[in-house]
């Protein structure tokens, strides 16, 4: 049986600056820098902040692998594949996450109090691959 945690991957960025870690993908968050990728091409990047009580993505891709780093604040996450939404994994994430999702994992992200994302990917972003789902409302 397939396990979602195998399809999801988080790290922590560094406390403290270190070009080391950055160049072993662990980048670092420091105060207001943060570092979370010196490696390959990234395609797509973008800054996304929610607001308190603020639920996003709802959806999943067939193609795109997303990554974020939280900066500044927490959320509380859900994954599942989008094939079986019974096998669900659900964590939070805090400052200083850097998690992976990759193609064909339902994703939903909820903020109490706000929290600042930096998305990335080494796939274009391309509409016609961001797939809704309608099962993830409520979930939190």
């Amino acid at each position: 049986m397939r396990n979602v945690k195998d399809y999801i991957k988080i790290t922590k960025l560094n406390r403290k600056k270190d070009m080391q870690s950055l160049e072993e993908g662990l980048g670092y968050h420091v105060g207001n820098a943060v570092a979370c990728h010196n490696g390959d091409e990234m395609r797509f990047i973008t800054y996304l902040e929610f607001s308190a009580g603020q639920v996003k993505g709802n959806h999943y891709h067939k193609e795109k692998i997303e990554n974020m780093a939280i900066i500044k604040g927490r959320l509380h996450a859900k994954y599942y594949f989008a094939d079986n939404p019974e096998i669900f994994y659900k964590v939070d994430l805090n400052e200083g996450d850097l998690v992976s999702v990759m193609p064909g994992v339902a994703h939903a992200y909820l903020s109490d109090e706000g929290c600042s994302v930096i998305e990335f990917s080494p796939q274009r972003y391309d509409d016609l691959d961001v797939y809704k789902v309608d099962n993830m409302k409520g979930v939190f």
